[in-house]
């Protein structure tokens, strides 16, 4: 099974991405940019990949585990951005903005728990964002800086705010029509916030 921890969106943050892709591809197009359905954006914490199924309990406690005494917490969907940049976009993302540093803590400690069931680290920092489109390889130097000159006309922009408050266990199945999501497992994130100073 190909699976993924992801953090959820509320729907309100779906509807806003659902309107903010839309625009995008009617100043962009589709033909040089494959944008993601509404419904399979995700805000992922941990991408485990293939995984086999008596593994699942595991890694369900290992959630548990992490998600004790973390509360839910404010996130900032805000800014278009691209990797590596816009001067070159292969992938547009919309910022995810947590200031009190408890996103980043959750996801350290799920690098670390997951770690202990032989699940290799990370080796990028991890950089929360929600993609909502990938350019086409196709697309040649001067088509990708005309993307990225659009992106930036959205800058910082303000999309939405919604509290985290649960992490889920989701399989990821690979179809012709696209990928089918399913979730298998989620933890609450329903305690008071520990003191995030080390």
């Amino acid at each position: 099974m190909r699976l993924f921890i992801a953090a959820n969106l509320t729907d309100n943050v779906y509807e806003m991405l659902d309107d903010l892709t839309q625009s995008f591809s009617s100043s962009i197009g589709s033909h040089n940019v494959k944008w993601v359905r509404p419904s399979g954006i995700h805000l992922t914490l941990k991408f485990l990949g293939d995984t086999p199924e008596h593994a699942i309990i595991q890694i369900q406690h290992v959630m548990d585990e992490i998600s004790h005494g973390i509360g839910a917490f404010p996130i900032s969907i805000q800014g278009v951005g691209c990797f590596p940049n816009c001067k070159s976009p292969r992938v547009i993302w919309v910022g995810v903005k947590e200031t009190q540093g408890i996103l980043q803590d959750l996801q350290l400690r799920l690098e670390n728990g997951l770690t202990n069931l032989n699940f290799p680290r990370e080796k990028r920092t991890y950089h929360p964002h929600l993609t909502l489109g990938r350019v086409r390889r196709h697309v040649g130097n001067a088509d990708r800086r005309a993307i990225g000159e659009k992106l930036n006309h959205f800058g910082q922009t303000d999309i939405e705010t919604q509290f985290v408050n649960e992490i889920s266990l989701i399989r990821s199945d690979l179809k012709p029509s696209g990928a089918v999501y399913t979730h298998l497992y989620s933890s609450s994130l329903n305690h008071e916030n520990l003191d995030l100073e080390k």
